[in-house]
């Protein structure tokens, strides 16, 4: 919801008690966003997993690069103010 201008508190509240139909439509009106047209692994249900030994260190190295390698995806960014 960063592109629409709303913290997260906002974007809660916009979203509160909305269906799935809404959502997608809001997506759509306001970004130009098909939620269809996204990638499986951006669609809800999705999981990832990770079986990897690494130090502390080298997790958080890890996490850091991860995560600036999402918000690099279109859709992710308008999550990035979720997390």
């Amino acid at each position: 919801m960063q592109r629409g201008g709303l913290d997260g508190t906002a974007a809660e509240q916009l979203l509160k008690g909305t269906l799935a139909k809404d959502k997608n439509e809001i997506l759509f009106s306001r970004f130009g966003i098909n939620y269809n047209d996204e990638a499986e692994v951006w669609k809800k249900g999705s999981v990832v997993y990770r079986d990897v030994s690494l130090s502390c260190s080298e997790q958080r190295i890890f996490s850091e690069i991860a995560f600036e390698m999402l918000l690099m995806l279109p859709f992710s960014r308008l999550l990035a103010s979720a997390i």
